[in-house]
Order: C-alpha cells, then sequence, then structure tokens
C-alpha cells in the first residue's frame, strides 16, 4: 500500500476514535442522597486511553509523511502499541460497564455505588473497531516503510550529471579549438612550439 493512502487511512481512524471516544459509551441510571439521575458517560472518562491514541494516530499520520524507513518503521510501532493499549481499556469497559460507571459515577455525584441500570451505547463498539482499525493500518505501514521511495532532503547533495558521449566529443573537439590536449584531462593545455629564432 502506498504511503499517502495509508497516511490517509490513519487520519481517517485518529478523526473517528476522538470523535467515538468524545460521545457517550455508558448509560446509567444512579441513585444519589436526593433522587436517582441518569449520566452518560462519554468514552473519555470511562477509558482515558482512547483519547490518548486518537492524537497519536494523528500525529503518527503526519510524521509518516516525511518520514525516512526507519524512523517510519518506529513510528508504525509507537502507533500501534499505543492504539493497542487503547483497544484493551476500551474492550474492558464494555465488558464491565457497571464498574466502569461506578467509578465515574462516583467522581461526577460524589456518591460511591449506587448503579442501578448500565446500558453500552453504540460509541463504545464504533470506538474499538476505528482502534483495531488503527492498529492494522499502523502496522501495515511498519511493514510497507521499506518499500517507499525515499524523500531527498535538501541537504542531500545531488548526484553528478553523466556525461555521454555526445557530449565528450564535443567537449573535446573545444579543447582541440582551444589549443588544448583533451588525452591529457581537463584543464591540461598543449603549449605551441616558437618556431621563430
Amino acid at each position: 500500500m502506498t504511503r499517502g493512502r495509508l497516511v490517509a487511512l490513519l487520519l481517517l481512524a485518529g478523526i473517528a476514535v476522538l470523535a467515538t471516544g468524545a460521545a457517550a459509551w455508558i448509560r446509567a441510571e444512579v441513585a444519589t442522597v436526593t433522587a436517582s439521575t441518569t449520566l452518560a458517560l462519554a468514552g473519555a472518562d470511562v477509558a482515558p486511553a482512547t483519547t490518548a491514541a486518537g492524537l497519536v494516530l494523528l500525529a503518527g499520520a503526519v510524521a509518516l509523511t516525511i518520514a525516512r524507513a526507519a524512523v517510519a518503521r518506529l513510528t508504525a510501532i509507537v502507533v500501534a502499541a499505543t492504539a493497542a493499549g487503547a483497544v484493551a481499556q476500551a474492550v474492558q469497559v464494555v465488558r464491565n460497564p457497571a464498574g466502569a460507571a461506578a467509578d465515574s459515577a462516583a467522581t461526577i455525584t460524589g456518591v460511591a455505588g449506587g448503579v442501578t441500570a448500565v446500558t453500552v451505547l453504540p460509541a463504545a463498539w464504533g470506538a474499538i473497531g476505528a482502534l483495531v482499525l488503527g492498529v492494522a493500518f499502523a502496522a501495515t505501514a511498519g511493514l510497507a516503510a521499506g518499500r517507499w521511495a525515499q524523500r531527498r532532503s535538501r541537504f542531500d547533495r545531488e548526484p553528478a550529471p553523466a556525461v555521454d558521449a555526445r557530449s565528450r566529443a564535443v567537449d573535446d573537439w573545444d579543447a582541440l579549438g582551444r589549443g588544448e590536449d583533451p588525452s591529457r584531462g581537463e584543464g591540461s593545455v598543449g603549449r605551441k612550439e616558437d618556431t621563430h629564432g
């Protein structure tokens, strides 16, 4: 896969992760001191690694646009590992939404426990899907980095232009016209003998 396509896919994955991470993942009924209230807990609240992974996906995509092969591989490893860690945290949330809701509800309401009904919302599954794709795209980038054409740095020397046989013959002819001997190398000047006594 080309560099440009993988960069675009990583950008899309990062945007999707950030969007789904900002949405509500869990709806919970929480009993407070005075009444029962419904809380909508965002992915960023119950799985903070999701937001971090989204930002890393975006930063990694930008870095891959200019990175050489070795740096591209290292970037891909970091991005894939970060997204994989976020997947693990998100899966833990959907496997135990009551526990995640209880922790967040206690922080928000100041009352421990009291979570009665918990629902996992579609955004949680969307975030997991986007994170898994991010891992896959980053891994593909790491494998493909060695095949990408390397961009030249402005500090790299330009290769010397090749001189073809015709250009060399013209140069030799011009050298003869100037009184130089082309067989003696560049800058060699054949001195004319002074025949006047």
